[in-house]
């Protein structure tokens, strides 16, 4: 099954940015932006193959060679030179976490449509609501609580929408499974 935690076995929760508006700021400010990550990963391997396919017509050892290549140095340079500014980030995936007295809550950022979705991946919170529709196959949706739906991992309940209507609770041993 999809989109579910492989650890307590819980559907993730997915629920609208946009119905969240601090709490997606905050992961845009605060969290690891995964597609500039993918982009400089990208790039990186770019350079090393380069490196090696320029080295491979003097050298029988390009590849020994590009090794010894201080690539994050290279990098740092480039980004800080003018790379940075020409990054064209759209619908960016961030992750993001924090901390509760319960436990830790694990978000993902990202985009069908347009439109901001966050991923409640983790959380010892989970709350009822109807089953996702195919674009997010086997998720909770938690923009539309309902009792008896599928159990899916939810943010704390203070920081649900205002106005959410659903039951945000504790994780159990019912529905680990454990």
């Amino acid at each position: 099954m999809p989109n579910y935690n492989e650890r307590t076995g819980i559907p993730y929760g997915v629920l609208s940015g946009n119905n969240v508006p601090e709490l997606l700021d905050d992961i845009c400010r605060n969290g690891d932006n995964l597609s500039y990550a993918a982009f400089k990963a990208e790039i990186e391997a770019s350079l090393r193959g380069a490196v090696i396919s320029a080295l491979g017509n003097y050298t029988h050892r390009a590849e020994k060679v590009a090794e010894g290549i201080d690539y994050s140095a290279l990098m740092e340079g480039l980004f800080d030179s003018c790379l940075a500014e020409d990054w064209q980030g759209e619908e960016e995936e961030f992750e993001y976490g924090y901390e509760t007295e319960d436990g830790p809550v694990k978000l993902l950022l990202g985009w069908l449509g347009g439109a901001p979705l966050i991923w409640v991946c983790d959380s010892p919170y989970v709350a009822e609501c109807a089953q996702c529709s195919p674009c997010v196959p086997g998720a909770g949706d938690l923009d539309t609580p309902r009792d008896g739906g599928r159990i899916a991992h939810c943010l704390p309940p203070d920081d649900m929408p205002e106005g959410w209507g659903g039951v945000a609770r504790r994780v159990t041993t019912q529905d680990t499974g454990d």
